[in-house]
């Protein structure tokens, strides 16, 4: 539809300047975006959670340096600066990141696009990440169980073997 939205009425669009912030607001994964010059555009509250980005509003930290806002995440810096270049990467990839503010670290799954206007030109770039922690504690967990499982039959099978010759 070229960008609009559409109304119930014919012939009516609405387009609020607001709209883009409140998407980023309201998304649950991480997202970072930075225009050419690395500055950043877009961070998401999640982004700014996961990464540990300075305490403050949000409007302090847009239009800043993108070093400076993710300066305890070197390794989201040199992705989203790798992907000014305009070259593909990879559409699913992993990171650890640093630890932060005492926490222990992270692992997010997470795409990077080079952001192109319509004459495909290299705009800016953009992050996307959820955080795996989670995911990766419920693995940890459930190799665990098995574990244990495994334990008690080995437990059950020796009691078995020592009891049968009394």
């Amino acid at each position: 539809m070229g960008g609009r939205c559409r109304t119930d009425t014919p012939g009516v669009t609405i387009r609020d300047p607001n709209f883009a912030r409140w998407m980023i607001g309201s998304i649950r994964s991480g997202l970072v975006a930075i225009y050419a010059d690395a500055r950043v555009v877009g961070l998401s509250p999640e982004a700014r959670r996961i990464l540990g980005c300075p305490e403050g509003p949000l409007e302090t930290l847009l239009g800043l340096p993108c070093q400076e806002v993710l300066a305890a995440q070197p390794g989201v810096l040199a992705g989203l600066r790798g992907a000014l270049d305009g070259r593909d990467r990879p559409s699913r990839a992993e990171l650890v990141l640093a630890p932060v503010g005492g926490r222990p670290a992270r692992t997010i799954g997470f795409t990077l696009l080079c952001v192109r206007d319509p004459s495909g030109a290299a705009r800016g770039a953009a992050m996307v990440f959820r955080d795996l922690t989670p995911f990766e504690r419920m693995d940890e967990q459930d190799r665990l169980r098995d574990r244990l499982a495994a334990l008690g039959q080995m437990a059950a099978g020796l009691a078995h073997a020592i009891r049968n010759p009394l």
